[in-house]
């Protein structure tokens, strides 16, 4: 097939969305298919390469690392033409996603939608730049809308496919989890002199556990809550350091939060660093915590979960058939009930090594080589619903 993928965010912006389309394209490529990527200009990415093309583009006012892309190219629309394309699959409900539409109208290629990310749950950006119109209930019916466009919905998990369901979407829905490239997070790429040169970088005792939060600083991450059961953790052990890993708008809150607490010698903000170190960071942590309910999949708990480092989450149903606790990881519920858990799990060696050993094994079900099979599969029936649609 030749598979034409749209997408506001690609290279060089590192996010789960971007992860998730380059895994993507490599396995429909290894499975002998020509893929294209449509995206945004970037200010250090602004040429077109034999299968990468771009958008003259701005930065998002509420969001500037994020990139509005033109909704219309006349030289892309014949770039694409000429690819003759099987099926178009959007990854977006900005620019680019009103592009893929009106192509698949225009050249009547089949087209699927992946609903990345519960938009109502980020509406605190727009309220920052007096988008006042745009609620959750607003953007509960642009959703409806703009998905009942497509030919096929894939949602990441069943949360999500039961939120678009509840919008009043109609068209089919796929649940297709975002597929992992395990080689990354491989026990074989890491020594231990590798993971004592991480603690000494960021001045971390070699006995101290390290309970690790990485991905997007974002307000939605709950973060902060993490933060404000340390206070509890540290009447019972002082030995920890909690590591965060990354960037974002909420950083400097919580920088002032964790002085606020008292915590600023057991709280370590390490920025963003490149992609090629995240493997080393999961290896370092004795835990990944998290808790987060905005997410659609969560990608860095099988990143965790593949490199057997033990996760304790705030229950979502985003995690069900992810994590199952006390099996594969921990779950708690109230806030409260973390710092009891994470203190258990912190020291006790032999029920965090059952947990990864558990977790290792249950991963391999979000493999990268799955993802591209799956998504194979539905493209396939799309392509073939659409064909059967026109004859009747």
């Amino acid at each position: 097939m030749n598979i034409g993928i749209f997408t506001d965010t690609y290279d060089p912006q590192i996010n789960g969305v971007v992860i998730s389309i380059k895994t993507l394209k490599k396995q429909l490529e290894l499975r002998g298919h020509n893929v294209y990527v449509f995206t945004t200009t970037d200010h250090t990415h602004k040429e077109d390469t034999s299968d990468v093309f771009r958008l003259p583009s701005m930065p998002l006012l509420f969001s500037p690392q994020h990139r509005l892309g033109a909704l219309y190219s006349h030289k892309l629309s014949k770039i694409i033409k000429d690819s003759n394309l099987d099926i178009i699959h959007n990854q977006t409900e900005f620019s680019l996603g009103f592009f893929a539409k009106s192509i698949s109208k225009k050249l009547n290629i089949p087209i699927v939608h992946t609903y990345h990310t519960m938009w109502e749950n980020y509406t605190h950006y727009l309220i920052k730049v007096k988008i006042d119109t745009i609620t959750p209930k607003a953007i509960r019916m642009f959703s409806k809308t703009f998905c009942n466009k497509f030919d096929t919905i894939i949602a990441p998990s069943n949360k999500t496919k039961q939120a678009l369901i509840s919008y009043g979407v109609t068209k089919p829905i796929e649940i297709i989890p975002n597929g992992i490239d395990f080689s990354a997070f491989a026990n074989s790429n890491y020594t231990a002199e590798d993971i004592l040169n991480v603690k000494k970088q960021f001045n971390i005792p070699e006995n101290d556990k390290v309970i690790l939060s990485l991905g997007r600083v974002a307000f939605e991450k709950s973060i902060d809550t993490i933060i404000k059961q340390l206070p509890t953790l540290l009447k019972r052990t002082s030995n920890f350091k909690f590591l965060i890993v990354g960037d974002g708008p909420a950083k400097s809150s919580l920088e002032a939060l964790a002085d606020d607490l008292g915590l600023s010698n057991h709280v370590i903000f390490a920025g963003k660093q490149p992609w090629e170190k995240v493997g080393l960071f999961y290896h370092t942590a004795d835990v990944f915590v998290n808790a987060s309910t905005s997410e659609t999949q969560g990608i860095t708990f099988i990143e965790s979960m593949a490199s057997g480092t033990t996760v304790i989450a705030k229950y979502d149903s985003y995690l069900d058939g992810v994590i199952i606790d006390d099996v594969n990881g921990k779950f708690f519920t109230q806030d409260d009930e973390f710092p009891d858990i994470l203190f258990d799990m912190l020291s006790n060696d032999a029920k965090r090594k059952q947990l990864s050993e558990n977790a290792m094994l249950n991963a391999n079900e979000f493999s990268a080589e799955k993802f591209g099979e799956k998504m194979e599969r539905v493209y396939l029936e799309t392509i073939l619903n659409k064909k059967d649609s026109i004859i009747h």
